[in-house]
């Protein structure tokens, strides 16, 4: 059978400007796959950086063959979190795919190919939620 997901965007404004309003609102239903991560929570520390998924396939990293899909909510009021991917590297740089500042979330496609997702923290251990599933 089946698993299926339900994201959905909303974004609303009404001082976008003088003169007008802003309002989006998507939803998509994605169908997905194991291996799948729903909801939980994790301390995220400075160095070497928490392991989120991966490696795939095992003991060995192995790139994967399909796309998934991630979620991650910063849930700390001072901290960011930076995530990677093939990289446990505590050091922001340009493999950082994204910073998730103090109470900032995300939901985004993971390409094919990448193994092991990291997070690791700017300072302290704030805490992350995160969910991840692979496209069906």
């Amino acid at each position: 059978m089946a698993m299926t997901i339900a994201p959905t965007l909303k974004i609303t404004s009404t001082s976008v400007s003088v003169k007008e309003t802003f309002s989006l609102n998507l939803t998509d239903i994605l169908t997905v796959d194991t291996p799948l991560t729903n909801i939980t929570k994790v301390a995220t520390v400075v160095s070497p950086g928490v392991q989120l998924i991966g490696p795939i396939g095992g003991a060995e990293a192995t790139p994967s063959t399909k796309v998934m899909h991630m979620y991650v909510y910063n849930t700390d009021t001072t901290d960011s979190i930076f995530i990677t991917y093939d990289t446990a590297a505590a050091t922001p740089d340009p493999e950082s795919v994204t910073v998730i500042g103090p109470g900032e979330f995300s939901f985004w496609n993971i390409p094919i190919g990448v193994s092991t997702v990291f997070a690791f923290s700017s300072a302290n251990t704030p805490v992350l939620e995160y969910g991840f599933w692979t496209k069906g």
